[in-house]
Order: structure tokens, then sequence, then C-alpha cells
């Protein structure tokens, strides 16, 4: 059974995630900072959808020490094939009203953190030899500023900007096929097909359903679900 692990899925699209990975055949780790409540519920969801998960408390700030939960999470769920960087925090106020450590904070959260812990699951994805994918949740505000947040604002067009900055050289794994966009709503194949996308439609994606159902979460979360690479799905252990 192919092996994710997903931060931030106590709750949000990092739940929806999981949940999407864990109905598509793979063992899941789950990680949470404050909520691990929510966490145990993920796991719940996705040991009833027949897969495997771990549970695993994962403080970003900790840089780079954080990055070991990747190596328990892997080491007890039997490797790591696709990485999925979906926790995040914000600080909201005005420029200049911003303290030192509500930009650091936000900063080690988003980018600092996410980077040691992508890279982490990215060298045991070589020395596994067969690869991985690493997908890392980043915002429409990587382009489309969000008044009042410029530490959030920064750290999401940092990590998008690593994504565009190359993958891991020597990285073994070969192109991921993707599944078909008719399964996915007209926005996220948008946003999957990296194409700049309306603005009255980036407002839409932000709305929250209005039975307060979550479907916004969970729609969303499907978007990693359809990068993470279908190849790893028929490998044994």
């Amino acid at each position: 059974m192919p092996v994710a692990i997903v931060t931030g899925s106590d709750s949000g699209i990092g739940r929806a995630t999981a949940v999407a990975l864990a109905r598509d055949g793979f063992a899941v780790g789950v990680t949470w900072h404050r909520d691990e409540a929510g966490a145990r519920e993920t796991a719940r969801e996705i040991e009833s959808a027949g897969a495997q998960s771990e549970v695993r408390r994962l403080d970003l700030i900790e840089v780079p020490d954080c990055a070991d939960v990747v190596d328990e999470l892997a080491d007890a769920l039997g490797g790591v094939d696709v990485f999925v960087n979906s926790a995040g925090t914000s600080r909201h106020a005005p420029f200049v009203d911003l303290t030192w450590s509500d930009w650091r904070e936000t900063l080690a959260v988003d980018l600092d953190g996410a980077f040691v812990c992508a890279q982490r699951a990215a060298r045991r994805m070589i020395a596994q030899g067969h690869g991985g994918r690493i997908v890392n949740v980043t915002s429409v505000h990587e382009h489309i500023p969000l008044p009042d947040a410029a530490p959030y604002v920064v750290a999401k067009h940092g990590l998008g900007a690593r994504r565009r900055a190359g993958e891991p050289s020597g990285d073994p794994a070969r192109p991921a096929r993707r599944r078909t966009r008719d399964r996915l709503s007209p926005q996220l194949a948008c946003l999957a097909g990296r194409r700049v996308c309306d603005r009255a439609l980036v407002r839409d994606r932000r709305r929250p359903a209005a039975d307060g159902s979550g479907r916004g979460s969970r729609e969303t979360g499907r978007l990693p679900w359809y990068l993470a690479p279908a190849v790893r799905r028929s490998r044994s252990r």
C-alpha cells in the first residue's frame, strides 16, 4: 500500500486531502498542532475507508527538528510516496503594527517548516528508489495580495516559488499520470492547470457552503489528491 503524509490534516483542506487519499488506497500519516481530537477524527475517517493511519503532533515553529516527524510517520507506515504540505497559519494586522514575532511565526510555519519537512520527505523518496510526489498547498494570495496579511502572502509566495525553482536533483520519479479533469470542478481544474483565475472566481472559491457542510474544504482537498501519482498505488511492501 502506498503512503501519504498530510500535514495539518486535523481539519479543513488537510483532512479532506487525507481522506481522499485514503479512499484512493493510500495509508496516511496525519499531523496536528493544537487539535488532537480533530486529528483522531481524521484518522477514524481514514480507517473507515479501509486504510491505515498514524497520528503525530507537528510543531512547525521548531525548525529544523520538526522534520523528524516525517521520519517517524514514514517509519511507522513503511515509507512515503506522497507528501502534502497543508499546515499553515497567519497573523493579520496592518503592516506598521506587525510584531517581529508575528512575522517570524508565520514564516516559520508556512515557509521554513514546510521547506524542511518537504526536504526530508524528498530525501526519503530518493533513497527508496521509486520516487514520489510532493504537493505544496499555497493560496490564491500567492498571486493576489490579502490586505493586512503581509507575512502570510510572503510565505505563500515563497512556497510557490520553491516549486518553480525546480524539483530535487536525482529524484527518480517519473512524471505522474494525472486523473482526468472531469472529476474536478472547473475552478479546481483551472488551478491544477496553473492558469490565472478570474478574480470573481477566486472570491467564489473562498465563500463557504451555504449549508455549513464544509463542501469548500472537501472539494479543494481533492486538488492535492488529483496531483498525487496514480502509478504508486500498486506498490507492495
